[in-house]
């Protein structure tokens, strides 16, 4: 009955095997999961370091931020900080015009705010 269940719950009634195959995969995606994007649903995009080591994917996900379909994880400011700094980020900022700041000092304001309030995964 139980394998029944746990099948079910993971969309097929596949083994026990195939369940732990697909929730090793997850678990593998959602540790190098630095911002998460909530569509396709129901399993949403997870953005990793490689995602975001390309620029024009930090601007859609500040994109999808403006409109609270995205979060980035403390793990995911450092690294974007790091990667960036904030006078690059405060101009990928500027072409999706998700935070409206018109200096850089309010814009770092703002991110540290951002920071500050991030979950510690995603």
């Amino acid at each position: 009955m139980q394998n029944s269940i746990d099948g079910l719950l993971l969309g097929s009634r596949s083994s026990n095997a195939d369940a732990d195959d697909r929730l090793g995969f997850w678990e593998k995606i959602n540790m190098s999961a630095l911002a998460f994007y909530v569509y396709p649903l129901p399993q949403g995009t997870p953005f990793t370091s490689d995602d975001l080591s390309v620029s024009d994917n930090v601007e859609k996900l500040f994109d999808y931020m403006q409109i609270l379909l995205a979060v980035v994880s403390k793990e995911g400011w450092d690294f974007l900080i790091r990667k960036y700094g904030y006078e690059r980020l405060f101009e990928i900022n500027n072409r999706s015009g998700w935070i409206d700041s018109e200096t850089l000092d309010e814009f770092i304001e703002a991110l540290k705010y951002e920071e500050e309030i991030s979950p510690e995964i995603v």
